[in-house]
């Protein structure tokens, strides 16, 4: 890469770990309390939306948001374990924190989320900061969470890199003053305007320890 980066912070779901497939089946299950039968694919088309914009497009009615999300989080409970790193991830952060990189994350998901879904992945063996969304009153797309990870650390902007798969991961490190790098795990991510494409954890750790 043209830059060099001492700071490298992350998106989790989508980026670092597979979580769609448990996250569309607890959507699914969580829609079949409320009277509603969806395909996994039907809700893969909302999938990564607000909650009140995804019940809307599934054309779900007579449906509080914040009440289905409750419901939700306590349905994941169910099938958390089933979310794994995706290929490579694990020994990547593992050879990013060897080289004497700083590692972090920053996600959508609340501190109660976090403890109660991510703890088999024993993150804190790599990173040094994990930004929750209760931490800042904006979230992604806007640049809050990433800048706070920056305020906390004591890192510039410039010597940051965010590695996210959404537009939004891409908004929010060019609104931070991050670089925005795409892990692209599927041919249609493609199409996101980001600063670095990459397609496997092989191809990210090459460009940031050439």
């Amino acid at each position: 890469m043209s830059r060099k980066y001492e700071h490298i912070v992350f998106d989790l779901d989508g980026t670092l770990i597979d979580s769609e497939l448990p996250c569309l089946k607890t959507w699914q299950h969580t829609l079949r309390r409320y009277g509603y039968e969806f395909t996994l694919e039907e809700v893969r088309k909302v999938f990564g939306l607000p909650t009140i914009e995804s019940l809307a497009g599934l054309g779900v009615t007579g449906v509080d948001a914040e009440e289905f999300q409750q419901q939700w989080f306590e349905d994941y409970h169910l099938v958390a374990s089933e979310a794994t790193f995706y290929p490579g991830t694990e020994e990547l952060l593992r050879r990013l924190k060897e080289a004497g990189l700083s590692i972090g994350a920053a996600t959508s998901r609340t501190q109660q989320e976090y403890d109660a879904f991510f703890p088999h992945f024993h993150l804190e063996r790599f990173m040094g900061l994990v930004v929750v969304a209760d931490m800042t009153e904006k979230h992604k797309p806007e640049a809050d969470p990433l800048l706070y990870y920056a305020e906390q650390t004591g890192a510039s902007p410039s010597e940051c890199l965010f590695i996210g798969d959404m537009p939004t991961d891409m908004a929010a490190a060019r609104a931070a003053g991050f670089g925005a790098g795409l892990l692209a795990w599927t041919p249609d991510k493609d199409r996101i305007e980001a600063d670095r494409i990459f397609h496997s954890c092989e191809e990210l750790q090459q460009a940031l320890l050439m």
